[in-house]
């Protein structure tokens, strides 16, 4: 999924709607929902959980999405995972431990998200 993709998927994931996408930058509209985490309200808010890592928690707390560090044989990796609907996303860590674990919750809501009609 390229980058568009996976911002409107994984807000989709929490309800959030996205109003408008322009120079990679997602942008939401909601009026507060309770999903324990606290988005703020309003329109034309940025989406940006490839980037913020607080949005990136929100985003893993909402949807129950666990985390979990390891390294292999050649490459250490972070690995999204979401047990209740059976996801499991895995993003190498290069040099940014806290991009991969960012990257890796959004694809898993991501999914997620592509499973809501």
């Amino acid at each position: 999924m390229n980058k568009k993709q996976l911002l409107m998927l994984s807000a989709k994931a929490v309800g959030l709607n996205v109003v408008e996408f322009q120079n990679g930058v997602a942008r939401v509209e909601t009026d507060f929902k309770d999903t324990g985490c606290g988005w703020v309200s309003g329109a034309n808010v940025p989406w940006m959980p490839l980037d913020e890592d607080a949005e990136a928690f929100r985003l893993a707390v909402a949807l129950k999405i666990d985390l979990m560090f390891a390294q292999g044989p050649a490459d250490k990796y972070c690995q999204a995972i979401a047990m209740q609907v059976g996801i499991q996303e895995c993003e190498p860590i290069n040099v940014d431990a806290c991009a991969a674990a960012r990257k890796a919750i959004v694809k898993a809501a991501a999914i997620m998200g592509s499973k809501i009609l």
